[in-house]
């Protein structure tokens, strides 16, 4: 599946959270946006002028079919060199490969800025395909945590790589 990135402006974000099936010519996928909360947050942040490559997020659009399947984006502005991502996907469309090329992009993304060494995930410990999107990606295991949220997950990292 061929996938591309699109970040969400808050006029957009703002369409999303009014209730639209469409933004930006692409339909959206049942199952393809984040809670409402992470929409409500992304809106505020924008607004008190944080960068929306930090704050905002990516919808995963399927260039052939013209839809967005999925989205994520960055857990807030990078903190000592180290970003978050967070991700999901369609239920519909889970199992294609969007998820593993869209987070690769993401990490790409982050690395483009100097300021950011390493890419952190954390995934359930039950949720058995978001940990294989993070191992294709390159993630290493570096531990597990108990989340009020979550229940107990593992922690991913991906650190950029140094040329000589």
């Amino acid at each position: 599946m061929s996938i591309s990135l699109y970040l969400l402006q808050i006029d957009q974000l703002r369409e999303i959270d009014a209730g639209v099936s469409e933004v930006g010519g692409f339909r959206l996928e049942d199952g393809a946006l984040p809670p409402s909360f992470i929409i409500n947050t992304a809106i505020a942040d924008l607004e008190s002028g944080l960068a929306p490559l930090w704050c905002s997020f990516f919808l995963f659009v399927n260039e052939k079919e013209g839809h967005a399947v999925g989205s994520g984006g960055f857990r807030g502005v990078p903190t000592n060199g180290r970003v978050e991502i967070g991700y999901g996907v369609a239920p519909t469309q889970r199992g294609k490969g969007a998820a593993t090329a869209a987070t690769l992009v993401m990490v790409s993304q982050a690395f483009a800025h100097a300021g950011v060494a390493e890419v952190f995930a954390e995934t359930s410990v039950d949720n058995v395909p978001s940990r294989r999107v993070v191992e294709k990606a390159g993630f290493q295991h570096v531990g597990r945590r108990e989340s009020q949220s979550d229940g107990l997950v593992d922690q991913w990292l991906i650190r950029r790589k140094h040329r000589a």
